[in-house]
């Protein structure tokens, strides 16, 4: 046998190796432990930077809802009624109709009116909408409606619903037993009768006709 080999194969030989590789095992295991304690001290200070949720932003205060101004086609598509500011609430005036003469070509009348004193004046301008205030809840009401096809008035509440659909709401003193419409915003091009010869006043389109509301 070699020096060499007999060298590797003594019993000194044989301690110092082993007491070489627990030394390196030893260190692997220090940096280990090193290595887990600075992930542990680092793990609050990483998620003390984390970004937090952006808040969601605030609605202005104050914001005044849309007012239901403009033309507006009723809920039979057979008038459009203006409405506009008159002081500190909404008024409404008739400014087209379907058929604004009659069958003996005579501008059609508020023939039933209750009083009878205004029974024979024409329907295209009259106000047929009152008194609707802004309410807390954006709502316009404590008004009055009058419908000239049955002569009576009611109580209103207008809701604007969207930009072109409004919700018109005839009560009587209580809403328990209301019945509401929806009103569509008449066309631009829309021929008023009371600005133009009522004789020339075409019908409405057909994509202005508003639905009655359930």
């Amino acid at each position: 046998m070699s020096l060499d080999s007999a060298v590797h194969s003594s019993p000194r030989a044989t301690a110092a190796r082993a007491s070489g590789q627990n030394s390196v095992a030893a260190l692997f295991t220090l940096v280990a432990l090193a290595a887990l304690a600075v992930a542990t001290l680092a793990g609050p200070v990483h998620a003390q930077k984390s970004p937090q949720p952006a808040q969601q932003p605030m609605q202005a205060p104050g914001a005044v809802p849309t007012a239901p101004l403009g033309v507006w086609v009723d809920d039979t598509g057979r008038g459009a009624v203006e409405i506009r500011n008159c002081r500190d609430s909404l008024c409404g005036n008739v400014v087209w109709l379907q058929e604004p003469i009659n069958a003996k070509g005579q501008p059609t009348t508020d023939g039933y009116n209750p009083d009878a004193s205004k029974r024979t004046r024409p329907v295209c301008g009259i106000q047929v909408i009152g008194e609707a205030r802004l309410q807390g809840d954006g709502t316009w009401d404590n008004g009055w409606i009058y419908d000239p096809k049955t002569g009576k008035e009611y109580d209103v509440e207008i809701t604007v619903l969207k930009p072109d659909r409004l919700k018109v709401m005839g009560y009587k003193g209580v809403k328990f037993l209301s019945k509401s419409f929806t009103w569509t915003r008449a066309p631009s091009n829309i021929v008023r009768c009371d600005q133009t010869t009522m004789q020339n006043a075409p019908p409405v389109p057909k994509a202005a006709a508003s639905q009655r509301a359930k």
